[in-house]
């Protein structure tokens, strides 16, 4: 089985190799024309990342998110080989820099917090972008997974009705059913 850090690297160094090959470097400095170019390439031919995805069979945005693994830390690298962490998780994680990086594996570390999913991967890398990523937000963003993965519980409100008077609103039936519910453990609590 091919993990994803292997695919990724094998696909920058494909990518890198083909852009060597059409832009090789010489004496008189870098290249000018190699900024991204929302209207297509500079230099006439395909993408080298379209010309990628066509050799390995995948899209040439998805050649790109496995490039973008690269940018990971290892420890979070083998993470996403072993399952631990999602793929498109891992892009996101890549666009915090080597330090935010590390503190996040501490905390998920000092929190015994599972790696993050799709959307606290997202927030994070906002945040990062924002300059706004630090400790306390990385810990809350961690920590808010427990909370955010409870199901939601619905009830019809024709079959709970017939227990409420009809001028009661939703949100007091809502009410009425907590404080009972609160009502019966404690009762419970204490028959036991």
């Amino acid at each position: 089985m091919l993990l994803a850090s292997d695919f990724a690297i094998s696909n920058a160094e494909l990518f890198q190799a083909d852009e060597e090959q059409r832009y090789p470097t010489n004496r008189q400095g870098h290249r000018s024309d190699l900024t991204s170019d929302p209207l297509g390439p500079k230099s006439g031919g395909a993408r080298s990342n379209q010309e990628v995805s066509a050799q390995v069979g995948e899209s040439a945005t998805q050649i790109k998110r496995y490039i973008r693994l690269t940018e990971l830390l290892p420890t979070l690298l083998e993470l996403v080989d072993r399952g631990m962490l999602g793929f498109r998780a891992a892009v996101e994680v890549s666009y915090l820099n080597s330090t935010a990086q590390k503190i996040l594996l501490c905390i998920m570390d000092e929190l015994h917090a599972k790696a993050p999913n799709f959307n606290q991967a997202q927030q994070m890398k906002q945040l990062y972008l924002d300059g706004a990523l630090d400790e306390a937000a990385i810990r809350d963003i961690l920590s808010s997974s427990k909370a955010a993965k409870l199901p939601q519980l619905k009830l019809p409100a024709e079959r709970i009705a017939s227990f409420f008077p009809s001028d009661v609103t939703i949100e007091q039936m809502e009410a009425a059913i907590v404080e009972a519910l609160r009502a019966y453990c404690q009762e419970s609590k204490m028959e036991s």
